[in-house]
């Protein structure tokens, strides 16, 4: 195969669903609010991820179907957030506040209609063994408005 036809059937493989490729499991979309949080070691400025955020339904790029966009309430102009992604996993959430560098990623567990908890841990790239903030939150499904 030369490089002109590995690259389109690339790009193909990016734009145009594959024949049994997963869809996403929206079931969990919408807005939500953090409940309660517990960090450690303690976390003496705001918190990292914002109180308020929403799961939308829309892919967060051309090649998953799975993998969806996240973004605060309200929304900001923050190019960051187009990072942000989550996962429904079953009855848990896959939730990735990223920076492209860093950020907080973990996987929370349904506590009850509409509520989940776990643990999102503080992640980088390289370079940064010494950011291990590990924080338990609980969320719970809110209304969108601002």
């Amino acid at each position: 195969m030369n490089f002109t036809t590995t690259l389109c059937a690339a790009l193909l493989c990016c734009f145009f669903p594959v024949h049994g490729q997963a869809s996403a499991d929206v079931r969990f979309a919408g807005c939500y609010q953090i409940t309660s949080e517990k960090w450690h070691p303690m976390n003496e400025d705001s918190s990292p991820i914002p109180s308020r955020f929403e799961l939308r339904s829309e892919p967060a790029d051309k090649c998953s179907t799975t993998i969806l966009q996240m973004r605060r309430i309200p929304a900001s102009n923050s190019p960051m957030e187009n990072l942000w992604i989550w996962q429904a996993k079953g009855d848990r959430l896959w939730l990735s506040w990223g920076t492209g560098f860093g950020g907080f990623r973990g996987t929370l567990n349904q506590s009850g209609s509409g509520e989940f908890v776990g643990k999102v841990k503080e992640w980088c790239d390289s370079h940064c063994e010494w950011k291990r903030r590990v924080g338990t939150i609980r969320i719970r499904k809110t209304d969108c408005q601002n």
